[in-house]
C-alpha cells in the first residue's frame, strides 16, 4: 500500500526499525516516496514480495499487517472510489476473504519474539473467524478486538506466548 502503517509506526516509535511488505513495486515505490517525506525511510527496510509464498526469518516484536481480507464474491460490490485506486489483489482475500489470516496466523509463530504481539486489521464482520483462527494456536493468548472510530470490529490483536 502506500506505507502508513510503515511510516506510522517508525515515525510514532523513533527507536523502531521496520520491514515494510508489498507484492506491488509500485505502492513500494509509494511507501517509499511517503517514509522519505516524513522523514523516515531510513528506518524503514522494502521488501517487495510474495507475503505467503516467500521464505521469511527474523524476530519481530510486533508484526502489523493489514492483508486483503475482502471475499472474492464481494469485490465488484465495492465503491468505485476504492476500486479505482487500489489493485484487486490488494483487496481480495479469496473465497472467504480470510486465506491471508490463515497464512499469516501461522507464520507469524516463528517471526514473533516471546511476548510479541501480532496485530491484524480485519473486515468489519470478521472479528470471530480471526480470532477463532487465533485460538488455534495456544501460544496466541490475551486476543482483543478492537473497534474503529465508528464503532465497528477493525483490529484483531494477539500477543505470542510459549504457552
Amino acid at each position: 500500500g502506500s506505507g502508513a502503517i510503515a511510516v506510522t509506526m517508525a515515525k510514532e516509535v523513533p527507536e523502531c526499525k521496520v520491514s515494510a511488505i508489498d507484492i506491488d513495486p509500485n505502492a513500494l515505490s509509494i511507501a517509499k516516496e511517503n517514509a522519505v517525506r516524513h522523514g523516515v525511510a531510513d528506518r524503514i527496510e522494502f521488501v517487495c514480495a510474495d507475503l505467503i509464498k516467500s521464505a521469511w526469518s527474523g524476530c519481530f516484536s510486533i508484526i502489523l499487517s493489514n492483508p486483503p481480507y475482502i471475499k472474492s464474491a464481494d469485490i465488484k460490490k465495492i465503491m468505485p472510489e476504492v476500486l479505482n485506486y487500489e489493485p484487486e489483489k490488494a483487496l481480495d482475500g479469496g473465497i472467504t476473504g480470510l486465506a491471508f489470516y490463515r497464512a499469516i496466523i501461522p507464520m507469524a509463530i516463528d517471526l514473533l519474539e516471546e511476548n510479541g504481539f501480532l496485530i491484524l486489521e480485519i473486515g468489519h464482520d470478521q472479528a470471530d473467524e480471526v480470532t477463532a483462527l487465533l485460538n488455534n494456536f495456544s501460544c496466541y493468548q490475551n486476543i482483543k478486538v478492537i473497534q474503529d472510530y465508528s464503532g465497528y470490529d477493525r483490529v484483531v490483536k494477539a500477543q505470542k506466548t510459549n504457552g
